[in-house]
């Protein structure tokens, strides 16, 4: 019995880690939407179809991203 407890409760922990890592971070900034485009707010160049596809609400190209996730650390 103890080992389902234990796996509960490791379950429970990982949750936990999960959602205080997504309160903490910032929040994510709004897209830059002309004329039905999306544009990256840093370089204003055309966001690819497939960085929307996994992220529908990016408002960076991959590789402003990037360099965002270099100078803040994340």
């Amino acid at each position: 019995m103890s080992d389902v407890a234990d796996c509960a409760q490791g379950r429970n922990a990982h949750y936990l880690s999960v959602a205080l890592d997504a309160a903490k971070a910032p929040p994510e900034p709004a897209q830059n939407v002309i004329n039905g485009e999306i544009l990256c707010i840093d370089c204003d160049a055309p966001i690819e179809p497939l960085r929307l596809k996994a992220k529908p609400n990016a408002a960076r190209c991959v590789e402003c991203q990037g360099c965002f996730e270099e100078w803040h650390g994340c």
